[in-house]
């Protein structure tokens, strides 16, 4: 039989059952709409959360996380709207009095907006009423052709002794 060690079992934080208690008497009030409890629970509850340093280390480390997440979530749904900007753009210049064009010119608006709120919920929502149109209309593969060349710029015609 093997000995487990004692230090195992020892509890590492002895504020954890004091603080679970202040949760569960934080939850309870919030269940109860017992707003002077709420409030009384939360405090002690932030009294108790304060003083260990890595608790604080480890909200500042979610906290950066959450940030850099956001950061790339709005940069990629930047990126998106670009090109949807790009295939629309395109598609109408090659498209000039087609049928699907009308609607085209109603996300291109969505997509300005967007782009100006610069918040990934709105960028998500125009991105998807172009996704959803792309789908819906047969255009899978004209706007796979269109986005291809996005962020590439033609090369110009080379002049003699360049």
């Amino acid at each position: 039989m093997t000995q487990k060690n004692s230090s195992a079992n020892k509890n590492p934080c002895p504020r954890y059952p004091k603080i679970a208690e202040q949760a569960a008497n934080l939850q309870t009030a919030l269940n109860q709409l017992d707003e002077r409890g709420a409030i009384e629970s939360k405090q002690k509850l932030d009294s108790l959360l304060k003083p260990i340093p890595s608790f604080t280390e480890f909200v500042r480390q979610q906290q950066a996380e959450r940030n850099r997440q956001e950061a790339r979530l709005l940069t990629e749904g930047r990126i998106q709207a670009k090109q949807n900007e790009h295939f629309v753009d395109t598609f109408l210049q090659r498209h000039l009095g087609d049928s699907a064009t009308q609607p085209l010119l109603s996300l291109r608006g969505q997509i300005e907006i967007a782009l100006k709120s610069n918040t990934i919920e709105e960028l998500r929502k125009a991105n998807d009423a172009v996704a959803s149109y792309v789908k819906n209309n047969g255009l899978a593969e004209a706007y796979a052709k269109i986005v291809e060349d996005f962020g590439h710029e033609p090369t110009p015609p080379r002049t003699p002794g360049t």
